[in-house]
């Protein structure tokens, strides 16, 4: 349905599988989401959490004006299932293709890629994510042919 796809783009914006399936419309603050809560799963039920696992992960997350709009118009959780469906739904999607392997995660890392090689500031990546700039630099931020040789030209006079 349409949650997978919104699933997708709010990853993208950085949150993860289980923050995904915890926000409604309670979540949504002028220019963005408040990330509070997150739903895991115990014994194979999804469990709402007041508990994010660290501190920097509450935290707001921008979105763009159209996402927001849509937003807008959900009733209810915007993922309505819970994070494991949500990574086993989007996989069942992709099988067949060459991204069948890939997961809600790896559109989470994607997005803070394409926004550090889009020019943003580590810190404020690392903030969008809820985690530390360490972090982001260990996981996220790797080196690839196209950032050399964009670092090399910035320098090449």
């Amino acid at each position: 349905g349409p949650y997978l796809a919104r699933a997708a783009r709010l990853a993208l914006h950085g949150i993860c599988r289980g923050e995904l399936a915890a926000l409604s419309r309670t979540a949504l603050v002028p220019g963005g989401v408040r990330v509070e809560t997150q739903v895991t799963t115990v014994a194979g039920k999804a469990v709402r959490s007041d508990s994010l696992k660290r501190e920097r992960r509450y935290r707001t997350v921008p979105l763009s004006a159209d996402l927001l709009a849509e937003l807008r118009g959900v009733e209810g959780p915007f993922v309505p299932v819970n994070p494991h469906t949500v990574t086993t739904t989007m996989r069942k999607c992709l099988a067949g293709t060459a991204w069948e392997k890939i997961g809600p995660h790896d559109l989470r890392r994607s997005g803070a890629k394409w926004m550090l090689d889009a020019g943003a500031k580590l810190s404020d990546v690392a903030a969008i994510l809820g985690n530390d700039p360490k972090t982001l630099l260990t996981w996220y931020d790797l080196a690839d042919e196209g950032g050399k040789k964009r670092a090399v030209a910035a320098v090449d006079v």
